[in-house]
């Protein structure tokens, strides 16, 4: 049970009924014996009590160890953060930063702070992602290191263990992704979110929520003015005599294994137990819930418990799927008032919950432990009520009740023990109304008997009253004792004695003139009205409000007026978001969170997670929206910008690109040496042959042939020597990581049959100029040959000028591109061995930019071409291009400033939007571009602009392997042709082949380092979306 008095076992352990009477006696005679104590007094020093519980609760907590305690731990968390920022040779701001300590870190000693011994910094800690702090530290103490690691701006967040159930460690990181690597922390994600989709029932559009409820309070305050109701007349009754040795003894104690309970998790399996229960009504009903209760604003029902006075016992699962919408239907047996609920300190989340998640009302109720405190029972909790009264496993009890009682119950699966004790809560409740309802008939009896024993004192009664023959036989077998002398006190008040208390077998009718009785059924059925008060939350009224600002003004840092307007805007800003949700503003984010917000005022998505680090899904969906109230509330402070936080993987990727350069440089020294002494050798060794070949008795023509040979010979020399050092500058400038990498084929299968006529296409519109005599020189005459061979990649290119277009493209079009097919077109590779290489372009998505998701049927993007410069503003291309590819909003920023450097652009992602990629780098090695006239069959004429691009691409990402960084170069080339339809100039068509080419470190280079591997081919049509100037 949440929220309820517990018990944590008392010596009265073992304590049976005859004892608990003999109690209960004792404190009768005291009372009956001794002057009521005048009630300001009683007040007074109920008063006083409580506030030295308070001083001595506070003073634990601010005890010189317990302040030690937290300095060490405030030492040991900026330690270690310091020493990752030192180990990953980051940047470390000098606001936190803290001297060394030797005598804390350095020495042998075992790190204890708060009874736990907490990790060392070795190296192989501070390689790690994150740091998990041991299962040890109690809650109090985990919740000391969050409230720490928000003071040092640490990430933190509380994790189940998925190996051993139940058990809870913190794990806490420098880097805004290192929390990501925790194992099971998805699971633990989702286990909140599913909660976030539960609507209670006074959030839901009920036309008839007001009156049911104002039916059943009707019922309830009926049977608070009249008690007595509560009381069946076939049914209630109190035979002292037969239950005078009676105890939970007798009650046999549940087992795992027991056949009378069911456990419902299914919506089948719940409308079934409300049919049981309607078809075969108890006349009696013990009920418990198990909750999460974090704050007033976040309560939810994990767990109901029922037990009948028939045996039957339901453990109803109402977080599974499908349970939530029907625990409803068991409204109409909680307000049936010939069936008595009994519970124990159901007014704090019991009757509340129900109301509030099911709108279930509960009329006829019966506390237990209402009836402890009528009875001066000093230890209230049911597991102490269940030991006085005879348990014999009181100690099983005990223990689970100190495990599971404040266990997370959103938790799934339950475990046995949880269940088992979800059972003991309302196992003994039934039994226990009878007890209690006995002890408080005999209680109020002895108030005219306080000599001897009751047993004693009864029987005496019963004996003289045989004896003088009052009893006629055609009377009820009760004897009426209003004759009996009503003591005075010393003030001369009467006291009451109990008016027609039955002796032997007490029916209801007697049992509703038991003073004692009757208090304690209406005070329980006022219990009934403690339904939810949906009203809003007082944030100024927080604790950790408060506390913070006490903390700032000790420490003179108030906050600032914007700071409060925004605190009271988030406030007003989640109330809003929980009511278009219809839940709890609670399950948006808490009011610590907010509080922690103003405090902070983060602008980025990380910033938040430092603080929280699972978000709700309204949260998530909302949080620009927050953000953007934060910036507000920064810019009218003229606060700096929020410092960036670190990456781990960004840490990996630097790290494991040094280690490859390092290795790469060494390698790539000895591969030189070894080409320049290859070309030398060869060079010396073709001279001489030459000499020789002029020298000998050949013919003229025969020394021709061999000469010729020997220069071709000597070029592809050249050209080895050239493609290594080629591959030696390009893993110079990115070097080349040996990574496992994602495999994303295409979602076409590979042939090319029809692509042949689509290439054709492609490239039948352009001209054939006469073709130079050094050969096809120009790009037109590459294309006008319709040879997919012919697109070469270069060995070497000068930096080349921007892109200029022509006047008929300048504007803003929107651009169709409809994927045409695709080709093979080496002779020396089989596509068998291509189709395995995952490091071609296009066979992975992202690995050509602009065409982020290779073989999608039709993409449409935005192309703006300047009308003045003829420059293309490259970040709308991009952006609109590869959105539109993978489906979704990716990029976030395109960093290219044409005049800097025209052939360097940088493409950032968000943040887990794809695996493939987190950044693209790409370099513009040359570019080609004609302007060609053509005349069509009817005369009309038209330009057509054919231009080309040959690009390096290195793309940084994730991977799909948790900890393996991902880093792939690509090399391919982009040959544009746009025609111009004549009488309309708002309209354009054309084409795109994309060559691919092999990386000069891919193992496959030297059989094919400059022709296209694949290419692939698009058919274009743009449509002006702008008028001209």
């Amino acid at each position: 049970m949440k929220s309820k008095t517990d018990s944590s076992g008392s010596s009265e352990g073992s304590v049976d009924a005859t004892t608990s009477d003999k109690t209960n006696e004792d404190a009768a005679s005291r009372t009956s014996s001794t002057s009521p104590e005048p009630q300001p007094e009683k007040k007074k020093r109920k008063r006083k009590k409580n506030k030295n519980k308070k001083k001595k609760k506070k003073s634990d907590h601010s005890s010189p160890s317990s302040i030690r305690e937290m300095n060490l731990l405030r030492l040991y968390l900026q330690e270690y953060k310091n020493r990752v920022y030192d180990h990953h040779k980051l940047t470390v701001e000098t606001s936190n930063t803290t001297s060394h300590q030797p005598s804390f870190m350095d020495s042998d000693e075992p790190i204890l702070i708060f009874g736990s011994e907490l990790p060392r910094f070795d190296a192989s800690i501070l390689e790690e992602a994150f740091l998990a702090l041991p299962s040890t530290l109690d809650s109090r103490s985990r919740r000391q290191v969050h409230s720490l690691c928000d003071e040092l701006g640490l990430f933190h967040v509380g994790v189940e263990n998925p190996i051993s159930s139940g058990d809870r460690y913190l794990a806490l990181s420098v880097f805004r992704d290192g929390l990501r690597h925790v194992p099971g922390i998805e699971t633990n994600a989702m286990s909140q979110k599913k909660l976030e989709t539960l609507q209670p029932w006074i959030k839901r559009d009920n036309v008839q929520r007001e009156q049911v409820t104002n039916l059943r309070t009707e019922l309830i305050y009926e049977l608070i003015d009249q008690p007595g109701k509560c009381l069946r007349d076939e049914i209630d009754q109190v035979d002292l005599i037969g239950m005078a040795d009676e105890s939970l003894s007798n009650t046999t104690p549940p087992k795992a294994q027991d056949s009378n309970w069911k456990w419902i998790e299914s919506k089948e399996s719940l409308k079934q137990c409300i049919l049981d229960l309607e078809a075969n009504k108890p006349s009696e009903l013990a009920f418990d819930l198990e909750c999460l209760c974090k704050s007033k604003i976040q309560q939810i029902t994990c767990l109901i418990q029922l037990a009948t006075d028939d045996g039957r016992e339901y453990i109803i699962d109402v977080l599974a799927d499908g349970v939530w919408d029907g625990v409803r239907g068991l409204a109409p047996i909680f307000a049936d008032k010939r069936i008595v609920k009994v519970g124990h300190g159901v007014d704090g989340v019991d009757v509340p919950s129900l109301h509030r998640d099911f709108g279930i009302f509960i009329v006829n109720l019966f506390d237990t432990i209402e009836a402890a405190r009528v009875l001066n029972i000093k230890d209230k909790g049911l597991a102490s009520l269940c030991a006085r009264y005879g348990l014999p496993n009181c100690e099983t009890y005990n223990t689970l009740k100190e495990t599971y009682q404040k266990a997370d119950w959103t938790q799934r699966p339950l475990t046995e023990p949880m269940l088992l004790y979800g059972r003991y809560d309302v196992h003994y409740l039934l039994q226990l109304r009878k007890l209690m309802m006995r002890d408080l008939v005999k209680l109020s009896h002895h108030a005219t008997n306080p000599q001897g024993s009751e047993t004693d004192a009864l029987r005496d009664l019963i004996r003289a009253f045989h004896e003088e023959d009052e009893i006629d036989d055609g009377e009820e077998s009760c004897v009426n004792l209003d004759n009996v002398p009503i003591d005075n006190d010393d003030q001369g008040h009467e006291k009451e004695a109990c008016s027609g208390i039955a002796l032997t077998s007490c029916q209801a009718k007697d049992l509703r003139m038991n003073l004692d009785l009757m208090q304690v059924i209406s005070s329980s059925q006022d219990k009934c009205l403690s339904i939810w008060n949906d009203r809003p939350e007082n944030h100024w009224k927080n604790a950790t409000y408060l506390d913070v600002i006490k903390k700032n003004t000790m420490g003179g840092k108030e906050w600032s007026p914007a700071q409060r307007h925004l605190y009271d805007q988030l406030a007003e800003w989640r109330e809003a978001v929980a009511s278009k949700f219809r839940i709890l503003p609670g399950f948006v984010c808490e009011t610590d969170f907010l509080v922690k917000i103003v405090q902070n005022r983060p602008t980025s998505k990380f910033g938040v997670q430092q603080i929280s680090y699972f978000l709700s899904l309204p949260l998530e969906e909302h949080l620009d929206e927050m953000l953007q109230l934060v910036r507000k509330s920064r810019d009218e402070d003229r606060l700096s910008p929020e410092v960036a936080f670190p990456s781990f993987e960004a840490c990996r990727i630097n790290k494991d690109s040094k280690q490859s350069q390092d290795a790469n440089n060494g390698r790539h020294t000895w591969l030189y040496s070894m080409a320049l002494l290859a070309a030398v050798s060869a060079t010396a060794v073709l001279v001489k042959m030459r000499r020789r070949v002029l020298c000998s008795n050949v013919s003229p023509a025969t020394q021709r042939k061999s000469i010729t040979d020997l220069v071709v010979t000597k070029r592809y020399g050249l050209v080895l020597f050239l493609s290594v050092f080629s591959m030696g500058l390009t893993s110079g400038l990115v070097p080349n990581l040996k990574l496992e990498q994602e495999k994303e084929i295409p979602r076409r299968t590979f042939g090319g049959s029809a692509f042949h006529t689509a290439f054709l296409g492609s490239v039948s519109a352009v001209p054939s100029p006469a073709r130079a005599a050094s050969g096809y020189g120009s790009l037109a005459e590459k294309l006008s040959q319709k040879d997919p061979a012919l697109l070469t990649n270069s060995v070497f290119n000068l930096p080349p000028p921007a892109q200029v277009y022509p006047q008929f493209m300048r504007g803003t079009w929107n651009v169709t591109l409809k994927y045409g097919g695709y080709l093979f077109p080496s002779t020396k590779i089989p596509r068998e061995r291509l189709t395995k290489d995952i490091q071609i372009p296009g066979f992975q998505k992202c690995s050509i930019a602009s065409l982020s998701d290779v073989g999608k049927d039709v993409v449409e993007y935005t192309i703006r071409i300047d009308r003045e410069t003829g420059l293309e503003d490259r970040n709308t291309t991009l952006t609109t291009s590869i959105n539109s590819h993978l489906g979704y909003p990716a990029v976030q920023q395109v960093l290219y400033n044409s005049k800097v450097n025209p052939n360097r652009l940088s493409i950032v992602f968000y943040e887990y939007r794809t695996t493939n990629a987190e950044r693209i780098e790409l370099f513009c090695n040359g570019r080609e571009s004609e302007l060609l006239q053509r005349t069509e069959t009817n005369g009309a004429t038209g330009q057509i602009f054919v231009c080309s691009e040959y690009i390096r691409q290195v793309t940084f990402g994730t991977g799909s392997t948790v900890g393996i960084p991902r880093q792939v170069g690509t090399n391919y080339a982009h040959f544009w042709t746009w025609k111009e339809t004549p009488n309309d100039p708002d309209t354009l068509t054309g084409n795109l082949l994309t060559a691919g080419y092999l990386d000069p470190q891919d193992a496959l280079f030297f059989e094919e380092p400059s022709k296209p591997v694949t290419v692939y081919s698009h058919v274009i049509t743009a449509k002006r979306i702008d008028s001209e100037e």
